[in-house]
């Protein structure tokens, strides 16, 4: 009977605190992906995603790359780019926004995210934000730089090779 009891009582310490706990409603989620400009900035990333792609693999091609190169590159480029482009529409992201946001915070998370943000310092974070992303990424390919130039010799070894009889 004491036992009962210990249980009871911790059940009706944890039940509380587990109601309190429920993940952040679908419009509390469509609140902080207007206040973040999340369309925007999914559009642009995959843009500068595309483009940062296609820079890669045209630097890996050797200077001396003959046409039939460059177009298997294109052909490759598109073979891969037309996935990737389908995956990164807004229609998708958006639902995986949705979906990772109510798997990672509490109602009580988002509605303090958007509180925040709708302050002047959420707003100049927001507004900062694309900038520190460029500097992040020009940071990243500065550091990247090597390991491409490495590329594009051991890809002109390559050519080279394909090309003696």
């Amino acid at each position: 009977m004491h036992c009962r009891k210990a249980i009871a009582l911790t059940l009706s310490l944890l039940l509380p605190g587990l109601a309190w706990a429920a993940p952040p409603s679908e419009e509390q989620i469509e609140r902080l992906l207007q206040l973040t400009d999340a369309q925007r900035q999914t559009e642009t990333v995959s843009a500068q995603l595309e483009a940062q792609i296609r820079g890669a693999a045209e630097s890996i091609l050797p200077p001396d790359a003959t046409p039939e190169d460059h177009a298997a590159m294109a052909r490759a480029l598109e073979t891969t780019m037309g996935p990737l482009r389908r995956m990164l529409t807004w229609e998708q992201m958006r639902g995986l926004y949705v979906e990772m946001y109510q798997k990672t915070y509490e109602a009580e998370d988002v509605e303090a995210i958007i509180a925040f943000y709708e302050t002047p310092a959420g707003q100049r974070l927001l507004e900062r934000q694309p900038l520190l992303m460029q500097n992040l990424m020009q940071t990243s390919q500065r550091m990247m730089q090597p390991e491409l130039e490495r590329l594009r010799e051991e890809m002109a070894r390559f050519s080279a090779e394909r090309r003696k009889p």
